[in-house]
């Protein structure tokens, strides 16, 4: 794994070229580090399983740079505004957008679902931009162990080919999983079910 250095900007500058080229890294989000691949490449995605030594059945989240991003590659029901979650640390699972045949399969579950991210963190959301392409979002952790909370928590056995340093998470836990079109928490994190449902202008 190297370790990039330099300025932040030329650090996300060479990790976006390693992600272009089919590899792997591992970068900052506010909930936990993750590991960033081309989420439109079947043969990238499948080396972020690899990483984390997981078997391809659950499928991987996305982050895109922005909300007017998530648009062109997902379902926004109506009356929904991802702009309440958006960005911070919360995955929202969202119908994949028909006829879009650019993410890869492995990021896509059942009934054409996919989880998708729009981190408040600057960095995440400049690597995407860099990379123009989604990229996953998945912990840079071996499946079964605590996702790290700084780049110095990263294993070395992780077998990404990047780390962006870039210090600690502001939250240090997972995203919140919030299933839209089943309108339900799927998995508390940063975000307890209260928040997620209080953003909605609903109550518990």
């Amino acid at each position: 794994m190297e370790q990039l250095s330099g300025s932040i900007g030329e650090q996300l500058r060479k990790a976006a070229q390693i992600i272009r080229e089919g590899g792997t890294v591992a970068y900052p989000t506010e909930t936990v580090y993750g590991i960033g691949a081309d989420a439109t490449s079947d043969a990238s995605v499948r080396r972020v399983f690899a990483c984390k030594k997981r078997e391809d059945a659950k499928a991987v989240s996305i982050l895109v740079p922005g909300v007017s991003d998530l648009r062109d590659y997902a379902v926004i029901p109506h009356g929904f505004n991802p702009g309440v979650f958006f960005p911070g640390p919360v995955t929202l699972l969202l119908k994949l957008k028909p006829g879009n045949h650019r993410i890869s399969s492995l990021c896509i579950s059942d009934a054409d679902v996919v989880g998708f991210r729009v981190s408040s963190n600057p960095f995440a959301c400049e690597l995407a931009r860099l990379c123009g392409r989604p990229i996953t979002a998945t912990s840079a952790n071996h499946a079964g162990d605590a996702s790290p909370s700084n780049h110095d928590e990263v294993s070395e056995d992780l077998e990404v080919d990047a780390l962006i340093r870039a210090g600690p998470s502001v939250f240090g836990k997972p995203s919140t999983v919030f299933d839209v079109p089943r309108m339900r928490v799927a998995r508390e994190g940063a975000l307890d079910a209260k928040s997620i449902m209080s953003r909605l202008g609903k109550n518990c």
